[in-house]
């Protein structure tokens, strides 16, 4: 256990293994807690860091202060404060949206990038339009245990699985999600598409077409708009992919490490 202190932030952060750094930057559902299933299999090959975005999980803050803006420098401090000078960074949903930023903010510290169900900071009309569209195409949650986060199918099918992603997002005791995913200040406000340019380093997008939150088309749309961009697809999983099908998503980002190595 890290935890580095700024203004007031208590930013909380795991490291485990050595070798290339791997740091992975969780969803609005998550926490640090939500790569169980990712750091005992790449810490074998990789300096693997797992964080708490500031008001998640163990991250303490000062609520009058929170904007998600922050979100990218925090990982600057978390990163300077860990001796890491440059990573490649595994970005779930939300975290996308660090990600983003921070390649922006700091290129030199960003080997590549792994998008996983987000479109992060990369905006368009025709993204804004895909993101709509599956808003309103979404059915209620009726099953125990169930989200929209996961997969319909998985309630029924690993209901044990589905209660304990539950659980782990339970951990975000002091954050108000509706204050970060919406109004002034949100997380998902985009980039200036003319600084997306900036961005050419490898990265890697993944998505399933079961996704209800972050939408296949509007994950390809964003591809487009990057210079070294490519799309990978899940069958038969829903927004969370490393969480229902790990060992897959595992193996694919382990071939994109190693494609970066090679």
């Amino acid at each position: 256990m890290q935890v580095r202190t700024v203004d007031g932030v208590d930013l909380y952060y795991e490291i485990y293994g050595q070798g290339p750094a791997l740091v992975f930057a969780h969803g609005a559902g998550g926490n640090s807690a939500s790569w169980y299933q990712q750091v005992p299999f790449f810490s074998q090959d990789y300096t693997t860091l797992v964080f708490d975005h500031r008001g998640f999980g163990r991250s303490r803050f000062n609520e009058d202060e929170f904007s998600s803006h922050f979100f990218a420098e925090d990982l600057k401090v978390i990163l300077d404060h860990a001796g890491i000078d440059k990573a490649v960074l595994v970005c779930q949903s939300m975290g996308g949206w660090t990600g983003i930023n921070f390649a922006l903010a700091h290129p030199q510290q960003v080997k590549a990038l792994v998008m996983s169900h987000t479109i992060g900071a990369i905006s368009s009309p025709e993204i804004t339009a895909a993101m709509r569209k599956a808003a309103l195409d979404r059915e209620p949650v009726v099953a125990p245990f169930g989200s929209w986060a996961l997969s319909s199918e998985l309630p029924g099918r690993d209901p044990v699985k589905a209660f304990l992603y539950q659980q782990i997002g339970g951990f975000n005791t002091e954050i108000n999600l509706a204050k970060i995913l919406s109004g002034k200040g949100s997380v998902l406000e985009g980039a200036k598409p003319e600084r997306l340019a900036e961005l050419t380093m490898p990265v890697l997008f993944i998505t399933s077409e079961q996704d209800q939150l972050i939408p296949a088309s509007a994950v390809h749309l964003a591809a487009e708009l990057l210079k070294n961009a490519r799309v990978e697809h899940f069958d038969q999983v829903g927004h969370s992919s490393y969480f229902e099908c790990a060992d897959e998503f595992n193996a694919l980002v382990s071939c994109f490490l190693e494609e970066q190595t090679s």
